[in-house]
Formats: structure tokens, sequence, C-alpha cells
């Protein structure tokens, strides 16, 4: 727009618009992944994570197009040590979360820290997949999203103007000791704008309920 204003101004010469718009199209190609890491590291910041940095994951742009399709997004889970899930959490304004202050309950949830930051994909979808799918059956089939995970997801998603889980709940694979050697697991679902995890009895894993499904979970193996 702003050459072909000039042209016909009169401002810029035919040849130097010619050389231009060649240099235009010759233009190199998107590079989604450094795009992608460059937004999830100013989100972080933007939460008071200021001297996180992490490394480029390597995904071409197909894959990003491929993954698109399928309904799944990329997200980056920084080192506990970076970024704690108690740290992120309230961050957020769920510092308050019974996930972050209850430890008695605490102390019965199977966490899964992490030494070092991962790219991981998730599926996005506002509603869960694989509605009435039991715990029992989703775990033998795909890779469920852990709680850790399940959260970053929630919140950047949300950041993005799509809010997950309004009308359904998600297992995760995240497991929950109710008594010793007695093992249920945790879901989660949107309540009140924030993320609420709730739950659930071993005796319960086995069943299909309407409104619970499983996201998959799936990491990124190496890095650009």
């Amino acid at each position: 727009d702003e050459l072909k204003r000039r042209t016909l101004e009169g401002t810029l010469e035919f040849d130097v618009v010619a050389n231009g718009l060649d240099a235009l199209t010759k233009a190199p190609p998107r590079d989604l992944a450094e795009e992608w890491r460059a937004e999830m590291e100013k989100w972080y910041r933007g939460l008071g994570f200021t001297e996180l940095a992490m490394p480029k994951p390597a995904v071409s742009n197909r894959e990003f197009g491929k993954r698109a399709k399928a309904g799944q997004a990329l997200f980056y889970r920084p080192a506990t040590a970076q970024v704690s899930y108690e740290a992120f959490m309230t961050a957020k304004g769920q510092g308050q979360h019974w996930t972050v202050i209850d430890s008695a309950e605490r102390a019965k949830i199977v966490w899964e820290p992490a030494a070092k930051g991962y790219w991981f994909w998730a599926e996005v979808p506002k509603a869960c997949p694989r509605l009435k799918m039991p715990w029992n059956s989703l775990t033998k089939a795909i890779t469920l999203l852990a709680l850790e995970e399940y959260v970053v997801v929630w919140w950047a998603m949300k950041a993005q103007g799509t809010v997950l889980d309004k009308s359904t709940w998600t297992w995760l694979r995240t497991r929950h000791q109710v008594a010793p050697g007695r093992l249920g697991a945790l879901g989660a679902y949107e309540y009140e704008g924030g993320v609420y995890v709730f739950r659930v009895e071993p005796g319960s894993l086995a069943c299909a309920v309407v409104s619970h499904g499983g996201r998959l979970a799936e990491v990124v193996q190496a890095v650009a």
C-alpha cells in the first residue's frame, strides 16, 4: 500500500517500486515454531516469571498445520524449579485453590515434578473429547494430561479467548491417594473463570460418565 501510494504521488521511481515488490515476494517463510516460542515466553514473563527462557521446539510449519487440523496446540511447561505449580496458580489468581493450600490433601496427590522444561501437544477443543470413556479405558488408549500440564493448557487457551471445559469435565492422569494402597485420580473443569480440580474414588475410575472425557498429551521429544 505504501509503495502504491508513493508511486501515484510520483515520489518513487518505477524501478524502485519494482525492486521493493521483488524483495517482498522473496521474503523467507514464517517460522511458526519460533513465533510460538516467543509468544509463550512473553506470556509467562507477563505472569511475573521474567527470567524464564525457553528453547525453540523442533516442530515444522507442516506439523503445526497437521496438529491444528487435529484440534491440538503446543504448550511449554517449565522446570518445576523455575515455575512451580503453586507459583503458577498463584500468578493466575488461584493461590487459594485446595491443590495449593490444603497440605493434607496435597500430600495425597501424586505430583509429577519436571526436572527440565518441555514442550507438549495437547488437544484443545472447548468440549473435552472421548466423552463417556472411563478413566481406566482412557489411560490404556492415550496419555492424558497431568494436573500440572492441564492448568498451563487451560490458562494459555483462555488467554487466546478459548475457555475449555465449561460443559465437560476432563480426566487427568494424575493420581490421588484416597487411602494407603488405594489410588483414585483427579479431574478438572472450568468454574467461575478458573480451574476447578476434583477427586475421583478408585471405584469410579471404571465408570463411563456422559460429561467426562480425556485430552491427549504428547511430549515433543527434541528441541531445535
